[in-house]
Protein backbone atom coordinates (compact mmCIF):
# COMPACT_ATOMS: atom_id res chain seq x y z
CA UNK A 1 0.00 0.00 0.00
CA UNK A 2 2.94 2.72 0.96
CA UNK A 3 4.47 1.81 -2.55
CA UNK A 4 1.25 2.36 -4.20
CA UNK A 5 1.17 5.45 -2.43
CA UNK A 6 4.35 6.50 -3.14
CA UNK A 7 3.52 5.75 -7.20
CA UNK A 8 0.31 7.78 -6.80
CA UNK A 9 1.50 10.66 -5.48
CA UNK A 10 3.91 11.82 -8.21
CA UNK A 11 1.01 10.57 -10.45
CA UNK A 12 -1.26 13.13 -9.41
CA UNK A 13 1.04 15.82 -8.85
CA UNK A 14 2.04 15.69 -12.93
CA UNK A 15 -2.01 15.73 -13.45
CA UNK A 16 -2.48 18.65 -11.50
CA UNK A 17 0.55 20.66 -13.16
CA UNK A 18 -0.95 19.68 -15.90
CA UNK A 19 -4.67 20.93 -15.32
CA UNK A 20 -3.10 24.00 -14.42
CA UNK A 21 -0.96 24.50 -17.08
CA UNK A 22 -4.42 23.75 -19.28
CA UNK A 23 -6.05 26.05 -17.40
CA UNK A 24 -3.38 29.13 -17.80
CA UNK A 25 -3.27 28.94 -21.54
CA UNK A 26 -7.02 28.47 -22.48
CA UNK A 27 -7.87 31.77 -24.60
CA UNK A 28 -9.86 33.56 -22.01
CA UNK A 29 -6.93 33.52 -20.18
CA UNK A 30 -4.51 34.23 -23.04
CA UNK A 31 -6.38 37.06 -24.23
CA UNK A 32 -4.47 39.07 -20.75
CA UNK A 33 -1.38 37.11 -20.64
CA UNK A 34 0.08 37.31 -24.71
CA UNK A 35 2.27 39.66 -25.96
CA UNK A 36 4.37 38.02 -28.35
CA UNK A 37 3.52 37.46 -32.08
CA UNK A 38 6.43 34.73 -33.16
CA UNK A 39 4.22 31.86 -32.15
CA UNK A 40 1.24 32.95 -35.21
CA UNK A 41 4.16 33.42 -37.09
CA UNK A 42 5.46 29.76 -36.72
CA UNK A 43 2.85 28.03 -36.88
CA UNK A 44 0.98 29.95 -40.37
CA UNK A 45 4.19 28.88 -42.21
CA UNK A 46 2.94 25.05 -41.90
CA UNK A 47 -0.21 25.79 -42.64
CA UNK A 48 1.11 27.87 -45.66
CA UNK A 49 2.72 24.48 -47.09
CA UNK A 50 -0.86 23.45 -47.49
CA UNK A 51 -1.61 26.28 -49.14
CA UNK A 52 1.18 26.04 -51.08
CA UNK A 53 0.44 22.65 -51.82
CA UNK A 54 -3.86 23.11 -53.05
CA UNK A 55 -2.52 26.18 -54.92
CA UNK A 56 0.44 24.28 -57.15
CA UNK A 57 -2.78 21.43 -57.92
CA UNK A 58 -4.55 24.36 -59.04
CA UNK A 59 -2.40 26.29 -61.04
CA UNK A 60 0.39 23.05 -62.46
CA UNK A 61 1.90 25.19 -64.95
CA UNK A 62 3.19 27.32 -62.67
CA UNK A 63 6.71 26.54 -59.98
CA UNK A 64 6.62 27.19 -56.32
CA UNK A 65 9.37 29.56 -55.14
CA UNK A 66 10.18 29.62 -51.50
CA UNK A 67 11.26 32.61 -49.15
CA UNK A 68 13.63 31.36 -46.55
CA UNK A 69 15.07 34.32 -44.56
CA UNK A 70 13.95 36.00 -40.89
CA UNK A 71 11.73 38.98 -41.03
CA UNK A 72 14.43 40.55 -42.77
CA UNK A 73 12.43 39.08 -46.10
CA UNK A 74 8.86 39.16 -44.21
CA UNK A 75 8.16 42.25 -46.36
CA UNK A 76 9.48 41.38 -50.04
CA UNK A 77 6.94 42.56 -51.99
CA UNK A 78 4.60 39.54 -53.41
CA UNK A 79 3.01 42.03 -55.91
CA UNK A 80 6.61 42.84 -57.48
CA UNK A 81 7.14 39.30 -57.42
CA UNK A 82 3.71 38.47 -59.25
CA UNK A 83 4.15 41.34 -61.82
CA UNK A 84 7.70 40.53 -63.13
CA UNK A 85 7.32 36.61 -62.86
CA UNK A 86 3.88 35.63 -63.05
CA UNK A 87 4.44 31.87 -64.29
CA UNK A 88 5.30 31.72 -60.40
CA UNK A 89 3.65 30.75 -57.43
CA UNK A 90 5.55 32.87 -54.40
CA UNK A 91 5.49 31.95 -51.05
CA UNK A 92 7.45 33.70 -47.94
CA UNK A 93 7.99 31.45 -45.10
CA UNK A 94 10.31 33.52 -43.18
CA UNK A 95 9.71 34.02 -39.51
CA UNK A 96 10.99 36.18 -36.84
CA UNK A 97 14.69 35.48 -35.83
CA UNK A 98 14.84 31.86 -37.73
CA UNK A 99 17.78 29.88 -37.49
CA UNK A 100 18.85 27.41 -40.90
CA UNK A 101 17.41 24.11 -39.04
CA UNK A 102 14.30 25.83 -39.70
CA UNK A 103 14.79 26.67 -42.83
CA UNK A 104 15.54 23.04 -43.39
CA UNK A 105 12.63 22.01 -41.27
CA UNK A 106 9.91 23.72 -43.70
CA UNK A 107 12.00 22.32 -46.58
CA UNK A 108 11.65 19.01 -45.73
CA UNK A 109 8.40 18.99 -44.47
CA UNK A 110 7.42 20.66 -47.54
CA UNK A 111 9.48 17.64 -50.14
CA UNK A 112 8.13 15.14 -47.64
CA UNK A 113 4.63 15.95 -48.30
CA UNK A 114 4.93 15.87 -52.23
CA UNK A 115 5.41 19.67 -52.78
CA UNK A 116 9.06 20.20 -54.25
CA UNK A 117 9.97 24.11 -55.33
CA UNK A 118 11.43 25.00 -58.31
CA UNK A 119 13.14 28.15 -56.52
CA UNK A 120 14.29 28.87 -53.49
CA UNK A 121 15.31 32.69 -52.33
CA UNK A 122 17.62 31.78 -49.11
CA UNK A 123 18.54 34.36 -46.57
CA UNK A 124 22.45 33.86 -45.23
CA UNK A 125 22.07 36.65 -42.03
CA UNK A 126 25.08 35.34 -39.39
CA UNK A 127 22.69 35.55 -36.43
CA UNK A 128 20.66 32.59 -38.14
CA UNK A 129 23.62 30.73 -37.73
CA UNK A 130 23.48 31.04 -33.56
CA UNK A 131 22.14 28.70 -31.26
CA UNK A 132 20.46 31.71 -29.64
CA UNK A 133 18.20 31.73 -32.84
CA UNK A 134 16.90 28.86 -32.43
CA UNK A 135 14.79 30.08 -29.18
CA UNK A 136 11.57 30.32 -31.36
CA UNK A 137 11.53 27.67 -33.67
CA UNK A 138 12.51 25.34 -30.78
CA UNK A 139 9.07 26.21 -28.99
CA UNK A 140 6.72 27.00 -31.72
CA UNK A 141 7.65 25.13 -34.34
CA UNK A 142 9.75 21.56 -35.72
CA UNK A 143 8.20 18.28 -34.78
CA UNK A 144 9.18 14.80 -33.62
CA UNK A 145 9.95 13.59 -37.30
CA UNK A 146 12.28 16.31 -37.83
CA UNK A 147 14.02 15.73 -34.29
CA UNK A 148 14.17 11.87 -34.86
CA UNK A 149 15.96 12.95 -38.38
CA UNK A 150 18.54 15.31 -37.05
CA UNK A 151 19.00 13.62 -33.58
CA UNK A 152 23.25 13.80 -33.93
CA UNK A 153 22.90 17.68 -35.05
CA UNK A 154 20.20 18.64 -32.03
CA UNK A 155 21.68 19.05 -28.74
CA UNK A 156 20.09 17.89 -25.22
CA UNK A 157 18.94 21.77 -24.47
CA UNK A 158 16.97 21.06 -28.15
CA UNK A 159 15.21 18.16 -27.12
CA UNK A 160 14.56 19.79 -23.90
CA UNK A 161 13.54 22.98 -24.94
CA UNK A 162 11.22 20.91 -28.10
CA UNK A 163 9.67 18.12 -25.67
CA UNK A 164 8.81 20.65 -22.57
CA UNK A 165 7.03 22.80 -24.88
CA UNK A 166 5.09 20.18 -26.29
CA UNK A 167 3.75 18.93 -22.75
CA UNK A 168 3.45 22.03 -21.09
CA UNK A 169 1.77 25.17 -23.20
CA UNK A 170 2.58 27.71 -20.55
CA UNK A 171 6.21 27.33 -21.94
CA UNK A 172 4.39 28.81 -25.29
CA UNK A 173 2.24 30.80 -23.38
CA UNK A 174 4.01 32.21 -20.11
CA UNK A 175 1.48 33.52 -17.38
CA UNK A 176 2.58 36.32 -16.56
CA UNK A 177 1.20 38.62 -13.58
CA UNK A 178 2.63 42.12 -14.94
CA UNK A 179 1.31 41.36 -18.35
CA UNK A 180 -2.27 41.03 -16.88
CA UNK A 181 -1.63 44.48 -15.03
CA UNK A 182 -0.63 46.38 -17.98
CA UNK A 183 -3.89 44.74 -20.13
CA UNK A 184 -6.30 45.55 -17.28
CA UNK A 185 -4.04 49.58 -17.28
CA UNK A 186 -4.43 49.45 -21.10
CA UNK A 187 -7.70 47.18 -22.30
CA UNK A 188 -6.83 48.78 -25.59
CA UNK A 189 -4.07 46.52 -26.17
CA UNK A 190 -5.57 43.26 -26.09
CA UNK A 191 -7.84 44.53 -29.07
CA UNK A 192 -4.26 45.72 -30.97
CA UNK A 193 -2.76 42.29 -30.11
CA UNK A 194 -5.72 40.42 -31.51
CA UNK A 195 -5.79 42.85 -34.71
CA UNK A 196 -2.13 41.78 -35.14
CA UNK A 197 -2.63 38.44 -34.92
CA UNK A 198 -5.54 38.46 -37.48
CA UNK A 199 -3.94 40.13 -39.83
CA UNK A 200 -0.91 37.08 -39.88
CA UNK A 201 -3.04 34.76 -40.76
CA UNK A 202 -5.50 37.81 -44.07
CA UNK A 203 -1.74 37.61 -44.90
CA UNK A 204 -1.70 33.88 -45.37
CA UNK A 205 -4.24 34.07 -47.76
CA UNK A 206 -4.40 37.51 -50.06
CA UNK A 207 -0.25 37.60 -49.77
CA UNK A 208 1.22 33.85 -49.77
CA UNK A 209 2.50 34.68 -46.36
CA UNK A 210 4.25 38.07 -47.00
CA UNK A 211 3.88 41.14 -44.81
CA UNK A 212 1.23 44.04 -46.47
CA UNK A 213 3.07 47.04 -45.31
CA UNK A 214 3.83 49.94 -47.46
CA UNK A 215 4.69 52.48 -44.77
CA UNK A 216 8.63 54.17 -44.92
CA UNK A 217 9.61 55.25 -41.18
CA UNK A 218 11.71 57.87 -40.56
CA UNK A 219 14.22 57.51 -37.59
CA UNK A 220 16.76 60.09 -37.09
CA UNK A 221 20.73 59.02 -37.68
CA UNK A 222 21.09 59.69 -33.85
CA UNK A 223 18.75 56.78 -32.87
CA UNK A 224 19.97 54.40 -35.51
CA UNK A 225 23.35 54.42 -34.08
CA UNK A 226 21.82 54.43 -30.89
CA UNK A 227 20.09 51.58 -32.10
CA UNK A 228 22.88 49.84 -33.39
CA UNK A 229 25.21 50.12 -30.43
CA UNK A 230 22.37 48.50 -28.38
CA UNK A 231 21.65 45.55 -31.00
CA UNK A 232 25.44 45.06 -31.91
CA UNK A 233 26.30 44.67 -27.88
CA UNK A 234 22.90 42.39 -27.56
CA UNK A 235 23.67 40.13 -30.53
CA UNK A 236 26.95 40.15 -31.80
CA UNK A 237 29.47 41.61 -29.39
CA UNK A 238 30.68 38.01 -28.49
CA UNK A 239 29.12 36.32 -31.75
CA UNK A 240 30.14 32.65 -32.52
CA UNK A 241 28.07 30.76 -35.09
CA UNK A 242 26.98 27.11 -34.32
CA UNK A 243 28.14 24.34 -35.63
CA UNK A 244 25.06 22.21 -35.53
CA UNK A 245 23.39 25.54 -37.50
CA UNK A 246 25.94 25.81 -39.73
CA UNK A 247 25.38 22.30 -40.42
CA UNK A 248 22.00 22.98 -41.31
CA UNK A 249 22.94 26.30 -43.59
CA UNK A 250 24.58 23.33 -45.72
CA UNK A 251 21.68 20.31 -45.53
CA UNK A 252 19.64 22.70 -47.13
CA UNK A 253 22.48 23.65 -49.85
CA UNK A 254 22.12 19.61 -50.43
CA UNK A 255 18.47 18.96 -50.26
CA UNK A 256 18.15 21.82 -52.74
CA UNK A 257 20.88 20.23 -55.07
CA UNK A 258 19.77 16.63 -54.79
CA UNK A 259 16.06 17.98 -55.86
CA UNK A 260 17.26 19.85 -58.53
CA UNK A 261 15.99 23.13 -57.02
CA UNK A 262 18.00 26.43 -58.20
CA UNK A 263 18.47 29.05 -54.69
CA UNK A 264 19.34 32.35 -55.28
CA UNK A 265 21.22 32.99 -51.17
CA UNK A 266 20.71 36.91 -50.37
CA UNK A 267 22.38 38.78 -47.58
CA UNK A 268 20.12 41.64 -46.21
CA UNK A 269 20.18 45.29 -46.42
CA UNK A 270 20.80 46.67 -42.71
CA UNK A 271 21.43 50.16 -41.57
CA UNK A 272 25.51 50.78 -42.29
CA UNK A 273 26.65 51.74 -39.55
CA UNK A 274 25.62 48.62 -38.22
CA UNK A 275 27.07 46.60 -41.16
CA UNK A 276 30.52 48.28 -40.60
CA UNK A 277 30.68 46.99 -37.11
CA UNK A 278 29.03 43.69 -37.44
CA UNK A 279 31.76 43.36 -40.55
CA UNK A 280 34.63 44.39 -38.17
CA UNK A 281 34.55 41.10 -36.13
CA UNK A 282 37.08 38.49 -37.00
CA UNK A 283 34.45 35.21 -36.90
CA UNK A 284 32.39 37.53 -39.51
CA UNK A 285 35.22 37.29 -41.84
CA UNK A 286 35.36 33.11 -41.04
CA UNK A 287 31.74 33.34 -42.03
CA UNK A 288 32.19 35.55 -45.24
CA UNK A 289 34.58 32.88 -46.13
CA UNK A 290 32.17 29.96 -45.92
CA UNK A 291 29.58 31.55 -47.63
CA UNK A 292 31.66 32.07 -50.54
CA UNK A 293 32.47 28.70 -50.19
CA UNK A 294 28.94 27.93 -50.40
CA UNK A 295 28.37 29.78 -53.34
CA UNK A 296 31.17 28.46 -55.42
CA UNK A 297 31.03 24.69 -54.40
CA UNK A 298 27.03 24.48 -54.84
CA UNK A 299 27.04 27.43 -58.05
CA UNK A 300 24.84 29.72 -56.63
CA UNK A 301 23.47 33.17 -57.30
CA UNK A 302 24.84 35.44 -54.52
CA UNK A 303 23.04 38.83 -54.26
CA UNK A 304 24.76 41.20 -51.29
CA UNK A 305 21.70 43.89 -50.79
CA UNK A 306 23.94 46.28 -48.93
CA UNK A 307 26.19 46.82 -51.97
CA UNK A 308 23.16 48.18 -53.18
CA UNK A 309 22.53 50.74 -50.47
CA UNK A 310 23.91 53.85 -52.74
CA UNK A 311 21.63 52.91 -55.57
CA UNK A 312 18.17 51.84 -53.47
CA UNK A 313 15.48 55.05 -53.73
CA UNK A 314 14.78 54.30 -50.20
CA UNK A 315 16.79 53.57 -47.54
CA UNK A 316 14.59 54.23 -44.56
CA UNK A 317 14.74 51.60 -41.64
CA UNK A 318 12.18 50.88 -38.73
CA UNK A 319 15.81 50.22 -36.76
CA UNK A 320 19.43 49.20 -37.24
CA UNK A 321 18.59 45.71 -38.97
CA UNK A 322 15.03 46.20 -40.55
CA UNK A 323 14.17 48.90 -43.73
CA UNK A 324 10.99 49.97 -43.90
CA UNK A 325 8.40 48.06 -45.76
CA UNK A 326 7.74 50.76 -48.30
CA UNK A 327 11.08 50.29 -48.66
CA UNK A 328 11.06 46.90 -50.37
CA UNK A 329 10.18 47.37 -53.69
CA UNK A 330 13.54 47.37 -55.46
CA UNK A 331 15.22 44.51 -53.39
CA UNK A 332 12.11 42.79 -54.99
CA UNK A 333 13.10 43.34 -58.19
CA UNK A 334 16.72 42.70 -57.72
CA UNK A 335 16.25 39.50 -56.03
CA UNK A 336 13.09 38.38 -58.54
CA UNK A 337 15.42 39.33 -61.64
CA UNK A 338 18.39 37.64 -60.88
CA UNK A 339 16.12 34.15 -61.45
CA UNK A 340 16.66 31.98 -64.25
CA UNK A 341 13.93 32.12 -66.72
Amino acid sequence: MKNFRLILIPILILVLLLLLDFILTIESVRIFTENKLEYYFYQSREDLILKNILDSKNYPSKKSLFLLGTSHFGELSNDIMNKIRPDLLSYNYSSPSAPFSYYAFILNKAIDLGLKPSYIVLEVYPYSATDTANHYALRYSYDLKFFIRYYKNLDFYDFDTFLRSRIFRTQIFPFKITEIIKKIKHPENKEIFKLLKNEIYNNLSTKNGGIANNLIHTVSPDNLIENSDNYFKENFFNFNFSNNQMYFLEEVLKICKKNNIKIVMVRPIIYPYLDKKINGLENIKKWNNIINSYVSYYNIIFINLQEYENSLDCLNFIDSHHLSGGCYEKPTEIIINSLDQ
